[in-house]
């Protein structure tokens, strides 16, 4: 709960802060697709998976962690492996590449495990 609660509090800011960006609130994460970096053989990004479809441009509502980023990782692990409900912002601007998975342009940005 430490890291979910350091990632909510370095979160807050204002909202016009977040302009493109989109909130998430009272959904579940279905899975966590965990990719190796560049020294796999077929590098790509962690994305997961939520149980509310958040945008038609989120394909198949799969959600990317940029760089796979570790305090992201944690909280989306921790709150898969609870069934927590979460609270996240995310934004539909990049390409990531889920192997295996999609393409999607969505990426999460913040995660609050409630």
């Amino acid at each position: 709960m430490k890291i979910a609660a350091s990632i909510f509090l370095s979160s807050v800011t204002s909202v016009s802060a977040f302009a493109g960006m989109q909130i998430v609130d009272n959904t579940t994460i279905t899975q966590v697709f965990v990719n190796g970096g560049v020294d796999t053989a077929n590098p790509g990004t962690t994305c997961l998976q939520i149980s509310s479809p958040v945008s038609s441009e989120c394909t198949n509502a799969v959600i990317a962690i940029p760089n796979n980023n570790k305090q992201l990782l944690a909280a989306a692990l921790t709150a898969k492996s609870i069934g927590s409900n979460i609270w996240f912002y995310y934004e539909t601007t990049g390409s990531f590449h889920c192997p295996g998975i999609t393409l999607t342009p969505c990426s999460v940005i913040s995660i609050s495990i409630k």
